[in-house]
């Protein structure tokens, strides 16, 4: 196979950064002598890959859907592919990003949607065709840790301060540490606005592989994150062999569903999940070691194999 890909999204791959970037630059190093990030008119690529409707700094997001309608008045002989990874309501998405994603979505010619949850949303204003591959985790950097349960060390991690990422749940367990009095709780990356946190351990966004290294420090990985289509932060907490409780109410929980135990309620469920936990632990990090299968070499090759047939 000797097509060539042209990347819409050119990230700092070096810096902290979420689903997408680690995506972007895993699959440009996979398909490394066949792909690029600058569209030559003079040579135009096979296909192109496309992330968000929007040009953005912060990611390097160059092919806006304004760019994309240039590209195609040009009639150059490539196939147009968007991944799409987000949703607007009720997130805090504006319309404008949602009707460029609608747009976008109507130019390419297949889209891939990283949830069945994002799909849902999007299907009815999107007729191209499509399939659904979720977001995958570096194996080589998120190793599992061997098993130990010698105390109860929650984590989780968040580069964005948006509340909705879990507030609810992580001022919860922040509150009942001294009560509980075995268990401690490490927050890295950016605390939700409005959080005080006074028991919790807070450490600063960390690149991938001190990520990793210190998620393995602990025996239980936990997510409030609600309205979620695809969180790196949960795949990324499991593939280190820590089993999850998770929000029920997020688009991707049926992900992670089997390694973990989810609630609705953080105030009324919590501490009982975490019982639950305490019994289960080991049958679900075994779960993980036998079954987790989300990454990133094996959903890049369901994206090959999507795009070429």
């Amino acid at each position: 196979m000797n097509s060539t890909f042209v990347f819409g999204m050119c990230p700092n791959r070096h810096s902290a950064g979420g689903g997408g970037t680690k995506f972007v630059n895993y699959f440009s190093e996979k398909l490394v002598g066949r792909s690029s990030f600058q569209f030559s008119f003079k040579n135009p690529p096979d296909y192109v890959l496309m992330f968000d409707p929007r040009h953005l700094d912060f990611s390097g997001n160059w092919l806006s859907v304004e760019v994309l309608k240039e590209l195609k008045s040009r009639s150059f002989d490539c196939k147009y592919i968007h991944r799409i990874n987000d949703i607007g309501y009720p997130k805090d998405r504006p319309q404008e990003y949602v009707d460029g994603v609608i747009k976008m979505g109507n130019l390419a010619d297949k889209v891939v949607y990283v949830s069945q949850f994002v799909k849902e949303y999007y299907e009815d204003n999107i007729s191209t065709e499509s399939a659904v591959i979720p977001n995958g985790v570096d194996e080589r950097i998120f190793t599992k840790r061997d098993y130990s349960f010698d105390k109860i060390k929650l984590v989780t991690h968040h580069w964005s301060s948006d509340p909705m990422k879990g507030k609810a749940l992580y001022d919860f367990i922040d509150r009942k540490i001294p009560i509980w009095g075995n268990v401690e709780f490490t927050y890295i990356g950016n605390p939700p606005k409005g959080s005080d946190f006074k028991n919790t351990n807070v450490i600063e966004a960390l690149n991938s592989d001190d990520l990793a290294a210190e998620l393995r420090k602990h025996t239980i990985y936990v997510s409030g994150s609600e309205h979620e289509p695809c969180g790196m932060h949960k795949l990324e907490g499991v593939s280190s062999g820590l089993p999850i409780i998770y929000n029920e109410n997020s688009g991707d929980s049926y992900l992670t569903a089997d390694y973990g135990i989810g609630y609705l309620d953080a105030e009324r469920d919590f501490e009982v999940c975490l019982k639950q936990m305490e019994q289960k632990h080991h049958f679900f990090y075994n779960k993980i070691v036998d079954e987790f299968n989300l990454y990133l070499d094996v959903q890049t090759d369901k994206y090959l194999d999507f795009i070429l047939k």
